[in-house]
């Protein structure tokens, strides 16, 4: 697909097709979902519920360049921070501004994550397959930070499942990740996720934290069955 034009009904649709993809996962008790934005949750939802596997979360967040907010350096997840130096240096960015950034994401995103979780442990990647996840990729740093974050936490082999994304930043990401699942690779340097969907609302923190609750064990079956009708 060259241009620019809607593939998905929405974010649920996405994660049901993607599911399709990642079938040989089902049932195995060492691999765990986790999306790694807001948005990515509503992707991951009917991906971890076909595979049968635990759906948690953890939030990248990118780091801006203070000059130029729309262009970001780098991103964070976990307390793990991923730079790109070259950008650091032609921007002139300095280490305490990075420091100040990165714990600035860093709370912003605990916060959020809170929001989302309660005070539930953090996801434990460990001796896993982490199947990770978002609603597409425009700029890479946010899936390289949670890549590099799991690898860092032990993870056994890492899958980055996505429904859209440039082609060159999959190429690149096969080189980190044990495998790539991205239907939907325009040849296109500059992305807008957006107009691959037909239905783009934002979803809410309470619409995020009740898939999260319905995709726990003791979640409502009930509950999981309006989510995704």
């Amino acid at each position: 697909m060259l241009a620019e034009e809607p593939v998905f009904d929405d974010r649920l649709q996405s994660g049901k097709k993607l599911a399709r993809k990642l079938i040989s996962y089902r049932g195995k008790s060492d691999v765990i979902v986790l999306a790694v934005s807001k948005e990515g949750v509503e992707v991951a939802f009917p991906i971890a519920q076909a595979l049968k596997v635990p759906l948690d979360v953890v939030i990248s967040r990118l780091l801006h360049v203070p000059q130029e907010p729309e262009t970001a350096f780098g991103a964070t997840t976990q307390g793990m921070v991923v730079l790109n130096d070259g950008l650091v240096a032609q921007w002139g960015i300095t280490r305490d501004v990075v420091r100040d950034l990165a714990r600035d994401a860093l709370e912003e995103a605990r916060h959020e994550m809170m929001a989302y979780r309660g005070d539930r442990p953090a996801p434990d990647p460990s001796k896993k397959t982490v199947i990770i996840v978002d609603d597409g990729m425009a700029i890479g740093f946010p899936l390289l930070s949670a890549i590099v974050w799991a690898k860092r936490h032990g993870a056994s082999r890492i899958v980055v499942a996505l429904p859209v994304s440039p082609n060159f930043e999959v190429q690149q990401m096969r080189k980190l990740a044990d495998d790539v699942v991205c239907p939907v690779t325009p040849d296109t340097w500059s992305l807008r996720i957006a107009t691959y969907y037909r239905k783009w609302e934002e979803p809410t923190d309470r619409e995020i934290k009740s898939l999260l609750v319905a995709a726990q064990p003791q979640g409502a079956k009930g509950a999981r069955r309006k989510e995704i009708a």
